[in-house]
């Protein structure tokens, strides 16, 4: 009894530091955003470019920018092929770290125009409250809901849960594997039975700067230094092989249907796109990360 008080004891005790371990990444990652919500507003809706005393942050902003097109692009083809495989009648979205809502307006234009009879619901989610300030001025549609807050929190509740859909864009890089797939797991308890991830990632190919994407390694240190500056301590950002992604999904409870480069398909280097289905709740196995591993079977 005794030797199972203490198990119990250091399982809590691990579990605490893990939570606290999350819960300070989120906030690092919040400061970060809070920081630039600023100049994804700008980038989205063209509202007055912000300056900042960083050059480096401010023409990585600008680059960016160009990135919108092709990120949203890229999202919206695995939307679509997930309606073609399961064809809905109502779709329900949760965008875990929606931003400004920039893309959560392109999937309200984009519906309306393609899919009018098709009724949306979608929970914009973001840990920036600046992120989610940009957003509510935007984004006023009565089908969506949004919401300062993490996925991970077991207190949340969203109008539309279980969801069909969940969309994650460039949100893994932020956090190292053990958090990322922690966000993982818990972004798979909010869907539906046999629901769908569709994740759009960096690759290590990736640079926001157009044509340096040779001298990846180098830029890889000077935005690690640019978000470093930002958040006012050491900030490493992480970018992934296909394989090491499909680990995690796999560890998360979840099944990938189809993943693809976007380079393969005439569009920015260095974005993975990745469509993945929930296993039933409850399936989990311990974490373990390749260094390096081939990429996901393309469709």
């Amino acid at each position: 009894m005794i030797d199972s008080d203490k198990k119990t004891s250091k399982n809590n005790l691990r579990e605490e530091a893990e939570k606290t371990d999350l819960e300070e990444d989120i906030d690092k990652v919040n400061r970060i955003h809070d920081a630039i919500a600023q100049y994804w507003n700008w980038a989205y809706y063209d509202e007055r470019c912000p300056t900042d005393p960083s050059w480096l942050l401010n023409e990585c902003m600008k680059s960016i920018k160009s990135d919108l097109e092709p990120r949203a692009s890229a999202t919206m083809v695995e939307i679509e092929e997930f309606l073609k495989e399961h064809p809905h009648n109502s779709l329900s979205i949760v965008d875990v770290g929606c931003g400004p809502g920039g893309f959560i307006q392109k999937i309200i234009t984009y519906f309306s125009e393609k899919y009018p009879d098709i009724k949306l619901a979608i929970c914009g989610l973001d840990v920036s409250e600046e992120m989610i300030r940009y957003a509510k001025k935007h984004v006023t549609d009565p089908r969506i809901e949004l919401l300062c807050e993490s996925i991970t929190n077991p207190t949340l509740k969203m109008k539309k849960e279980p969801f069909d859909l969940a969309i994650m864009i460039f949100i893994l890089p932020w956090y190292d594997d053990e958090n990322a797939k922690r966000i993982l797991l818990a972004t798979r308890h909010r869907l539906k039975p046999n629901g769908t991830i569709i994740l759009l990632d960096f690759s290590h190919a990736y640079s926001p700067w157009r044509g340096l994407n040779f001298f990846s390694k180098t830029m890889d240190k000077m935005a690690d230094m640019m978000w470093t500056g930002v958040l006012g301590e050491k900030f490493h950002l992480n970018k992934r092989y296909p394989g090491q992604i499909e680990a995690l999904l796999k560890d998360a409870g979840f099944d990938a249907v189809s993943s693809w480069s976007t380079e393969n398909r005439g569009r920015k280097k260095g974005m993975l796109v990745v469509r993945a289905m929930a296993k039933p709740t409850g399936v989990s196995t311990g974490l373990v990360i390749p260094e390096e591993s081939h990429p996901i079977e393309s469709h």
